[in-house]
């Protein structure tokens, strides 16, 4: 009895070894598909560290896998031993599914982190595609629909200036205070126009637009026009490699000019723009006339008049702003002067070991003459340019500012016409706002080359009549007046109003 107790032990023993072992391989084999599984995602991980720089942050941790795969043994389905059969049993129907349905939990939550793995390198994969071709897929929607739009455009008043407005043109942070700086940009917007093509052209301007805008901050009106000059002719021929004339203009006009450039440049379809009182403030903010305490140079002091300034403002207007900062032409009370002919005005021609030396330009004649021929020929020209692209010729119609076509340019012919007028008879204007604006004392420091006024001089120009000057402009402002008879009236219909 006693050898059949210890055989029932040993079999015992021996029975719960083999329930132990087929426990083991009956969790072995549920796990065997998550091992797999992890594996494939560590290969995974590996293929997207090595072959791209994205950080994997929300894959699943070797813990959690870990973890995971320890099965509790009382989860388990299979009993530990015939004794706890029935014990087993007793569990309840619940607790059965609650251990079901966390095993596959499990299993679901590691597929679910393999497929959020393989999407998150497909949808990283993506990014980095997108941003090497610098949007594309943007680009060729807007490239489909490039074509409608640019064939309405001309019958359109681009109205792009919302987006490059002055105001966000003064609102870039970045600020280039060296000449090094100022260069380097340079040579970052020349790299930008050898990356634009036939699909990436819109985000290419755009990025050069926001260059622009930090290169001409603080510009005067000639630089600032002279870099977009430059940066349009530019990408004008770029874009003739795989755009026709009328999509290019179309493409510049409004992708990349404001509404005030336009009109500064005569752009195409300038005609078409309208100027707001903010523009007009904006354009005068450009006309700065900087301080020049060196010796006078008359080409310098020209070329800050021929400009779109001239065609809005009225002379005298421009001429106060310039005199008000420049005192290197001035006026000097001599004894005997008559103060109702005034003649001793002085040119600053050189500063040497502290003295000043002045040259005597009597009465302004050489600075007025300088006027007539340079200013008054670019008035004439600006002024036969806008009526050509409003009326496409340059004969003269009569009460041509109350054309429909003209509204829009009305102000600024009729401010040319003042200005024409006015710049011809320059000569006592100038000597005006200079003895205004640039008087002068004399100091020991100041050397004078001439005192004594011009007697002749003074006999010539005292009855100065420019009347001849004047009929002489109108007929180059239109081509059709050939007879004097023609030229008077219009003369009397645009001066003697």
């Amino acid at each position: 009895m006693k050898q059949t107790c210890i055989s029932c032990q040993k079999n015992l023993k021996y029975k719960k070894k083999m329930l132990k072992y087929k426990k083991k391989i009956f969790l072995l084999e549920q796990n065997i598909p998550l091992l797999i599984e992890k594996i494939k995602n560590n290969i995974y991980q590996d293929i997207i560290r090595n072959n791209t720089n994205i950080k994997l942050t929300n894959n699943l941790s070797q813990d959690n896998l870990i973890n995971s795969f320890n099965l509790n043994i009382k989860n388990s389905n299979y009993p530990e031993n015939e004794e706890n059969s029935s014990s087993d049993e007793e569990f309840s129907s619940d607790e059965e599914f609650s251990s079901n349905e966390e095993n596959k939990t499990n299993t679901r939550s590691i597929e679910n982190e393999e497929n959020s793995s393989d999407e998150e390198n497909k949808t990283n994969t993506r990014s980095i595609e997108n941003e090497e071709n610098s949007s594309d897929e943007e680009n060729s929607s807007d490239e489909e629909n490039s074509s409608d739009e640019e064939n309405s455009s001309d019958e359109e008043n681009f109205s792009e200036e919302e987006n490059f407005s002055e105001e966000e043109n003064s609102s870039d942070e970045e600020n280039f205070s060296d000449e090094e700086n100022e260069e380097n940009l340079v040579n970052y917007i020349d790299d930008l126009y050898k990356k634009i093509n036939e699909t990436n052209y819109k985000n290419m301007i755009l990025q050069i637009r926001k260059k622009i805008n930090i290169l001409t901050k603080n510009k005067k009106i000639n630089e600032f026009l002279s870099i977009i000059k430059k940066c349009v002719n530019s990408i004008e021929n770029i874009l003739h490699n795989f755009k026709n004339k009328k999509e290019t203009h179309n493409i510049i006009n409004s992708v990349f000019l404001t509404n005030i450039e336009k009109r500064l440049i005569f752009y195409k379809n300038y005609t078409k723009v309208y100027l707001t009182i903010d523009n007009i403030d904006y354009i005068e903010s450009l006309l700065k006339y900087d301080t020049i305490d060196i010796h006078f140079d008359e080409n310098l002091m020209i070329n800050m008049f021929l400009n779109y300034g001239s065609v809005i403002f009225s002379l005298k207007k421009l001429l106060n702003n310039y005199f008000i900062q420049n005192k290197n032409i001035v006026y000097i009370k001599l004894k005997n002067t008559d103060i109702t002919n005034p003649y001793s005005f002085y040119r600053l021609v050189k500063v040497n070991k502290n003295k000043k030396i002045w040259e005597l330009d009597s009465r302004l004649e050489n600075l007025s003459n300088l006027f007539r021929t340079s200013l008054t020929t670019y008035l004439i020209s600006i002024f036969r340019k806008i009526y050509n692209d409003i009326f496409l010729h340059n004969e003269y119609i009569d009460n041509y500012l109350d054309y429909n076509g003209v509204q829009i340019f009305k102000d600024d012919l009729q401010q040319l016409v003042i200005n024409i007028y006015d710049c011809i008879n320059i000569r006592s204007l100038l000597c005006k706002i200079i003895i205004d604006n640039c008087s002068y004392v004399v100091t020991n420091d100041d050397i004078l080359n001439i005192k004594i006024d011009d007697k002749i001089q003074k006999n010539r120009l005292l009855n100065e009549n420019n009347d001849e000057e004047i009929k002489y402009a109108i007929k180059k402002m239109f081509d059709n007046l050939y007879s004097s008879t023609d030229i008077e009236k219009i003369y009397n219909e645009l001066f003697k109003q």
